[in-house]
């Protein structure tokens, strides 16, 4: 038998380098997308809702065929075809048209499914298991640096302009021309660097004790065995559809349902509360409470002083304290502002109105999104270690993620901001229950496994009685 040589690595080869690469692709796309998106909609909160609507139920169709194109293309072409519609969104917010609007929201719909089921698998692959939260949280505090950056330009661009009331956005929008083109620019740059990620096969990554693995270490034995045309198609599909009925993601709907909903409340409320510089203002400081609400979890989902089960309750109880607290601030500030579509435009800096009640709700809000989402990541991550599954379970959790966003920006076109913070609050109390159930089948499940490898694995994991499940989860 001839010994295998070790894989050599590279600095640009490491899985840490490739991750802060794919984490400023997504910063110059999907993250100017964000902060474009946060300020009032893109500065035109009526036209902003009907391309939200097309974007989000296009993304919901390209998530259930994105997976098979992921695994088949790699997730780097993948990525580089997923960054070509934002600056395209980013033109159309600037043209001002209905019909252009609708064009680009499903052209970027389409567009996005691919490029956030390919962040997805690079993401959960290229860490080892126990450095995923690490993983998770550098990449969304980049990725959130972007919208970070976007907000802060246009706090810049607009920063002369303090009228407040309607008038201020009289010309529909409270956005400068130059605001528009500073976006588009950025997500050009982003298209660029997508073609210098590595393919997958390639990223190597430092073992514990200080040698180096590829990231795929049975690449060779999965390319041998890779089928080829249209049985390589049927195969994807088929690990789709089964990825789709996995038991805990099915449990998980409610929850990743509820994820994204809550953007056409908070972004809808930026538009009509503020003035395009107060609005960008406020924008800035909602991603940036993003970057530290993903710390903040992170260093609870890597303590390793804890074990996983306990940690995924912790984190979790905590998560849902959090969201009911900051949600009733919310409904204080909702019903103590009056909040209609009439826009206020208020000025950070006006005397019309205190304008930071709002700005620091908001900003607390942020720290939600951040918590349910890198905390959805880390639970998919516990799920599997096969990267095509992965992508599977990722486009699974765009798929009802953007399903919340579709719902809330068709009920933005034709509700009011009191009956969507309701909605809000009951799409809470539904996901709970199922999210706990959720947790027990993964808890339980990994508890199983150390049972069943405590015993050598000669006991199914369907054998094992509830009071060993109990006894391993007590002493990991």
């Amino acid at each position: 038998m001839v010994a295998l040589e070790p894989p050599k690595g590279s600095c640009y080869s490491d899985s840490m380098t490739q991750l802060v690469l794919m984490s400023l692709v997504v910063f110059a796309g999907p993250g100017m997308f964000n902060s474009l998106n946060s300020i009032g909609l893109g500065g035109d909160p009526s036209l902003g809702k009907i391309l939200n609507v097309a974007l989000y139920g296009t993304w919901m169709v390209s998530s259930a065929f994105a997976p098979t194109i992921v695994n088949i293309l790699g997730a780097k072409w993948t990525m580089c075809l997923g960054t070509l519609g934002y600056p395209v969104y980013s033109l159309a917010m600037y043209s001002h048209q209905r019909a252009w609007a609708i064009a680009a929201g499903v052209f970027l719909g389409l567009n996005a499914g691919l490029l956030w089921t390919a962040q997805g698998q690079l993401l959960m692959t290229y860490p080892s298991r126990d450095r995923v939260g690490r993983f998770v949280a550098i990449f969304w505090a980049i990725f959130n640096s972007g919208a970070v950056l976007g907000c802060l330009t246009s706090f810049g661009i607009n920063i002369g302009n303090s009228e407040e009331g309607p008038s201020a956005s009289k010309d529909g929008s409270a956005l400068s021309p130059t605001t528009y083109w500073a976006f588009f620019s950025i997500m050009c740059v982003g298209i660029a660097m997508a073609t210098m990620l590595l393919p997958l096969r390639h990223v190597t990554r430092t073992t514990a004790d200080g040698g180096v693995e590829l990231v795929l270490a049975d690449q060779e034995e999965r390319e041998d065995c890779e089928p080829t045309g249209l049985a390589l198609v049927r195969q994807e599909l088929a690990r789709t559809a089964k990825a789709f009925r996995h038991p805990t993601m099915l449990l998980l709907i409610p929850f990743m349902f509820y994820s994204n909903f809550f953007y056409e409340y908070h972004f809808s409320l930026m538009g009509v509360l503020f003035n395009g510089r107060t609005g960008s203002l406020t924008a800035a400081l909602y991603w940036v409470a993003q970057i530290i609400g993903s710390f903040i979890l992170q260093a609870v989902l890597d303590r390793e002083s804890m074990s996983r089960n306990r940690r995924m309750w912790v984190s979790f109880v905590g998560i849902m304290v959090y969201i009911a607290a900051t949600w009733t601030f919310g409904g204080y500030v909702q019903y103590s502002y009056d909040v209609t579509e009439e826009p206020q435009a208020w000025d950070f800096a006006g005397e019309s109105h205190d304008a930071w009640l709002g700005m620091v709700c908001l900003f607390l809000w942020g720290v939600v999104d951040s918590f349910v989402q890198v905390w959805s990541y880390w639970v998919m991550s516990q799920l599997s270690d096969e990267p095509e599954e992965l992508a599977c379970f990722t486009a699974f959790y765009k798929l009802w993620q953007n399903g919340g966003a579709f719902v809330s920006f068709l009920i933005g076109l034709h509700g009011s901001y009191v009956l969507s913070y309701w909605i809000n609050i009951a799409l809470i109390a539904v996901s709970i229950p199922f999210t706990v159930v959720a947790i027990r089948s993964v808890t339980g499940r990994v508890a199983a496994c150390k049972l069943e490898g405590a015993y050598g694995g000669e006991i199914a994991a369907k054998e094992v009685q509830a009071s060993d499940i109990q006894n391993v989860q007590t002493n990991p």
